[in-house]
Parts: C-alpha cells; sequence; structure tokens
C-alpha cells in the first residue's frame, strides 16, 4: 500500500470483519506493517493472534522467528 498509517487503520478493520475467508493474513500483514514501522512487541502479538488462528502459518511462524531473534 505504501502508506503504512493507512494500512494500520484497514488491517484492524479487516481483523473484525465477519466475511473474511481468511483472518489469519489480516493479523499477519499488520505484524508485517508493525515491523516495518519498528513496533516490535506490536508485531509479535499480531504474529501470534495469527497462529492461534492458524497454527501452521509460515509468514508467522517466520515472523515469530525474525521478532524474537530481535527481543533476545
Amino acid at each position: 500500500m505504501g502508506q503504512a498509517d493507512a494500512a494500520i487503520e484497514w488491517l484492524r478493520k479487516a481483523k473484525k470483519a465477519k466475511r473474511y475467508q481468511n483472518p489469519e493474513f489480516a493479523y499477519c500483514n499488520l505484524g508485517r506493517v508493525y515491523e516495518l514501522k519498528a513496533l516490535w512487541p506490536l508485531a509479535l502479538e499480531e504474529y501470534k493472534a495469527a497462529l492461534d488462528i492458524r497454527p501452521d502459518y509460515s509468514p508467522a511462524l517466520d515472523g515469530v522467528e525474525r521478532l524474537n531473534s530481535y527481543l533476545n
């Protein structure tokens, strides 16, 4: 999207959507935006929420692994 703040607002709304076929996408993409903004604890929270929905979702698994290396 190119505009992180606009993406954050849209993705927050997408997380609440009733008819979102793959809700883990919104959580993971919001995690990516937070990670780009160096909001790592928030990013980690979103990646973990994506994994709560779909434990095998590799982009979220990769995000958790990457952030754990930054934070530890």
